[in-house]
């Protein structure tokens, strides 16, 4: 039941992953390949019409898969839930096997949902099912990203430094995925700070 209102409600949140890559581009981040036509509503529409505060929503940093085209990257969507007793139903995949890359690109991240992150009461929840949460409960959901197309050495240095720049990938990826040398990684950073 909705506390403002006292009616009952139902608060539907369509989510995708990544966009795999592909043999010329990169995936599209955050938008799922067969859901493209579901609209990115609004946090503070959302947050008007339901008991529900978002209080973090971004991409995941090293969740596309390296290649020399990068998977998609996956978002991250905390919600609390400020209406006691929902019930919480819920249908994701990819939280035990990782999206696949193709021709040498690497597998993108696994998804999970996690219930009350950061907490003592912090607890990982099964990818499907229904629970029934308390005013004040966060879930976390953290979508799979998607794979990378062809050798990931193979990318060019200019879009690494690009996804390096807009934090799409980590120093530890740079270097791990892309073979990109630490004082390359160094002096990006150093670039970065000026």
């Amino acid at each position: 039941m909705n506390p403002k209102t006292r009616r009952p409600f139902i608060f539907t949140d369509i989510q995708g992953g990544g966009n795999g890559a592909r043999p010329k581009q990169d995936g599209a981040d955050g938008q799922d390949s067969h859901l493209p036509r579901f609209m990115n509503t609004p946090i503070e529409v959302t947050e008007r019409q339901f008991p529900v505060r978002i209080e973090r929503y971004e991409f995941i940093a090293d969740s596309g898969g390296a290649g020399k085209y990068r998977g998609g990257l996956a978002l991250r969507r905390d919600v609390r839930i400020l209406a006691d007793r929902i019930s919480f139903a819920r249908y994701s995949d990819r939280n035990k096997i990782r999206p696949q890359g193709l021709f040498g690109g690497l597998p993108g991240s696994l998804g999970s949902i996690v219930l009350n992150p950061g907490t003592a009461s912090e607890r990982p929840m099964k990818s499907k099912g229904l629970d029934t949460l308390a005013a004040g409960d966060v879930v976390s959901f953290r979508l799979p990203g998607s794979g990378g197309y062809g050798d990931p050495h193979l990318r060019e240095r200019r879009l690494v430094e690009e996804d390096l720049q807009n934090e799409k990938i980590s120093s530890e990826s740079a270097r791990r995925d892309y073979g990109f040398e630490p004082a390359q990684v160094a002096d990006h950073k150093t670039a970065e700070k000026q």
